[in-house]
């Protein structure tokens, strides 16, 4: 093989390794300079935590708005998390979860509140949405989980942006 068909072939690769073909991420986004998101449809959680999206930032730093909807008809979401993971095929670790949303001591979560500005984000009433600002220091991805009460079920969907910085 020459060395302009090897090169060629080599950037090819790098670029569907950046591209994300072949890994087994819920949902298939990566970042940019900014880059909008949403779950393809809402999805259903149980009592244990589910994920909702992930998204891979690929070593990279990103400031999150995003808008959290519990798309179910009776039952208020038990948790909202966000999980990072530092390498591919890593051990994913709780980054935000719950009370972290409202502590104003964190300086990773600039906002965070719901369209009744009374519940608070991880506990949202069905049929609600809420909104969080928080920033994600670099790491490989990123990724929303949330569970509904004990026993119950419901759908959450997720609406976004994150801009690297």
């Amino acid at each position: 093989m020459t060395r302009a068909r090897t090169v060629l072939v080599a950037i090819v690769l790098v670029g569907l390794v950046l591209a994300g073909i072949g890994a087994t991420y819920d949902s298939e986004a990566s970042l940019g300079r900014a880059h909008a998101f949403a779950t393809s449809s809402a999805v259903t959680v149980t009592d244990a935590a589910t994920t909702v999206y992930a998204l891979r930032l690929y070593g990279r730093g990103a400031d999150f708005c995003v808008e959290v909807a519990n798309a179910g008809e009776t039952n208020a979401l038990a948790s909202l998390e966000v999980e990072v993971c530092a390498r591919d095929d890593g051990q994913w670790i709780n980054y935000l979860a719950d009370t972290d949303f409202q502590d104003t001591g964190n300086t990773n979560v600039y906002f965070s509140n719901s369209d009744d500005d009374a519940t608070a984000v991880q506990s949202l009433a069905a049929g609600s949405a809420g909104l969080v600002q928080f920033r994600c220091r670099p790491c490989y991805a990123v990724r929303f989980r949330a569970a509904a009460a004990s026993g119950k079920t419901t759908t959450v969907a997720v609406y976004g942006t994150a801009a690297e910085w």
